[in-house]
């Protein structure tokens, strides 16, 4: 089954659940209606140039690198936005093409601590992006205070910066981005699990501002 198909199925499948939820025929035939999402920020092409490169840097709080079940959500975040950007837009006019985590950590080894003192823009330009998605996490969490330890419901907030390195003095775009997942038993969904669940759609939020999507695929990512 080829990737168009089997996202087709997914997004039927995933339609069919919020059917099964309470949604009425009527209801589905107006999410079709509607499919084609435009990104909020939109990062466009150089003239001249097909791709667009990216670089997607993600670091967290002193507090969450301090709470071992995310000790390292920061690059995997990083990986995941890099697959979803990339997926995305591979069979569109423009695809993007993010810079490898493993150039950028390099980059950061040969530099030793001077990295630190660079903006983004010029780590960027240094490693041929046209553009940064600079995201900080600043709070992630699974458990709540009102599910006590009996279910997990993924909670983030991320303050997210864009940068044009042909601008590299300006901020090009700048905004928060808040995410709420639905909860999950524990029996269900071994913590660990749902951690890496909530990662995974924390990370297609994240891209999905910045590319177009089917509002469909939303949808059926969150019946899951």
């Amino acid at each position: 089954m080829n990737r168009k198909r089997l996202r087709k199925w997914s997004i039927l499948l995933g339609l069919l659940a919020l059917c099964g939820a309470g949604c009425s025929p009527g209801t589905l035939g107006f999410l079709f209606r509607d499919t084609n999402t435009k990104p909020e920020y939109p990062m466009p092409p150089r003239e001249g140039k097909k791709e667009i490169v990216v670089l997607v840097m993600v670091s967290k709080s002193a507090n969450l690198g301090a709470d071992p079940m995310f000790a390292t959500v920061d690059g995997e975040l990083a990986g995941l936005v890099n697959r979803t950007l990339t997926e995305g837009t591979k069979d569109s006019k423009h695809p993007i093409r993010c810079i490898e985590q493993s150039k950028l950590q390099a980059f950061k080894t040969s530099a030793r601590g001077d990295w630190r003192t660079m903006s983004p823009a010029t780590i960027g330009t240094e490693l041929g992006a046209d553009y940064v998605i600079d995201v900080n996490v600043t709070t992630m969490t699974i458990f709540q205070a009102e599910y006590a330890r009996e279910f997990c419901q993924g909670r983030a907030s991320a303050d997210v910066t864009v940068y044009d390195t042909a601008q590299p003095d300006k901020i090009l775009q700048q905004f928060p981005h808040n995410s709420m997942q639905q909860e999950k038993s524990v029996v269900s969904m071994p913590p660990t699990h749902y951690r890496r669940w909530f990662t995974e759609r924390l990370a297609r939020e994240l891209a999905w501002r910045h590319i177009p999507h089917d509002s469909n695929e939303r949808l059926a990512a969150n019946a899951k």
